[in-house]
This record gives structure tokens, sequence and C-alpha cells, in this order.
């Protein structure tokens, strides 16, 4: 058992069934890497959280994104299409 001072001590205190006005009481030092790793689970789901309330706004700027790509994608190949000599309207047809 860790007994140094970066240790964290947790302890729990509950009744015994069975006997009148006897409570058991538990204590153990927590590993700080422990506490630790614990923590930043929490800090992760916090995050999650935030990100999952900001879904919407996120989607809606990748698909806008997307959209004039798209847009941006169709208008310079119909201006590359237009501009091309395969298409003149003196072409024979063989």
């Amino acid at each position: 058992m860790d007994c140094s001072p970066a240790a964290t001590y947790s302890s729990r205190c509950g009744p015994i069934d069975g006997l009148d006005k006897s409570f058991f009481y538990a204590g153990r030092a927590i590993d700080p890497i422990a506490e630790k790793v614990a923590r930043d689970a929490d800090n992760v789901t916090v995050a999650f959280a935030n990100f999952e309330g900001h879904r919407r706004n996120i989607e809606l700027g990748f698909a806008s994104v997307f959209v004039m790509l798209s847009l941006t994608l169709l208008i310079s190949a119909v201006w590359m299409a237009s501009l091309s000599p395969i298409n003149s309207s003196d072409r024979s047809v063989v």
C-alpha cells in the first residue's frame, strides 16, 4: 500500500446488514496514475458531449463545403467544355 503524500485515499462507510448500529468503514490508497486516467476519461467525456452539442453546425459546415466544391467543379467543367474546339458547330460528322 502506497502511503506516500502523492497517493490519494478513498474511503467508504456503510451499514452492516444484520447488526444494529454497526457500520463498516474501509479505506485504501489510490494510485495517482489511476486517478489521472479516471480524470482524463471524465475530461474526454465532457469534450465529446460538447462536440455532440455542436454536431449539427459541423454537419452543416461540411455539407456547405461539399455543395460549393461540387458547384465549382460543375461550372468549371461546363466552362472548359464550352472552350473546347471539339464542340464547335462547324465540325463534320463522320
